[in-house]
């Protein structure tokens, strides 16, 4: 019999995921490339934004252009996350994020994802918690998981392991914004700020998108 484990497995694509830098295609837009690989095969794919989008977005998000253009290599990875979970990429493997896009708004203001957060009863609790220095024993809430720095689950590098995070002392039994208090990294790197593990941070940063079978209509190369 085959398990349910196995079945869901199968019933998976995975799509290693690392950032290649800017693009200097263009200079009327704000270029990414990304470099992703399926088993044997790899495809390159240039995500994007144009200066007037970058200026209406801006305005709308209530950042300054030049806060926005820091985040947009985690942005821009977000519309690609984004359009892998949904439908296939453009024979291009062009996509490019404009002012009247819909998501846009939702990838630049939508609230952080956390995989740590894991809601028991009416209580919060964060799965990264280190038990054994962490006075408030793990407890949490939504506010406080968007306050850390951990980075959001659909950012978060591949290769980052040993993730514990405790509530500051000062407060007593407070939550508080938890703290991060030890990270580590499969691929040995020391690990100075774990903000760092994102797409346009650490040099070496990886993801990996699962994307369900029966979502996916096949890339066209």
């Amino acid at each position: 019999m085959v398990s349910l484990l196995t079945e869901r497995a199968a019933a998976m694509r995975q799509y290693e995921i690392t950032y290649s830098g800017r693009c200097p295609r263009t200079r009327i837009a704000y270029d990414y490339e990304f470099c992703v690989k399926e088993g044997g095969e790899s495809f390159r794919v240039v995500v994007g934004m144009s200066h007037p989008a970058l200026y209406a977005v801006s305005n709308r998000a209530g950042q300054t252009k030049e806060e926005l253009l820091a985040q947009l290599p985690q942005i821009t990875f977000k519309k690609l996350r984004a359009e892998l979970l949904s439908k296939d990429i453009p024979a291009s493997g062009d996509l490019l994020m404009t002012s009247y896009d819909p998501e846009v708004d939702n990838l630049v203001r939508g609230p952080k994802q956390c995989q740590f957060l894991a809601q028991h009863g009416r209580d919060y609790l964060c799965k990264t918690a280190d038990l054994e220095k962490d006075d408030s024993e793990g407890f949490t809430t939504p506010y406080t998981c968007s306050n850390c720095r951990v980075p959001d689950s659909r950012l978060i590098c591949e290769h980052v392991t040993g993730l514990r995070t405790v509530a500051p002392r000062s407060m007593g039994k407070n939550i508080g914004d938890r703290l991060v208090s030890r990270v580590g990294c499969a691929l040995g790197k020391q690990i100075l700020d774990v903000t760092n593990c994102v797409p346009g941070g650490c040099d070496s940063w990886t993801y990996v998108c699962c994307v369900e079978e029966e979502r996916f209509f096949g890339f066209i190369r």
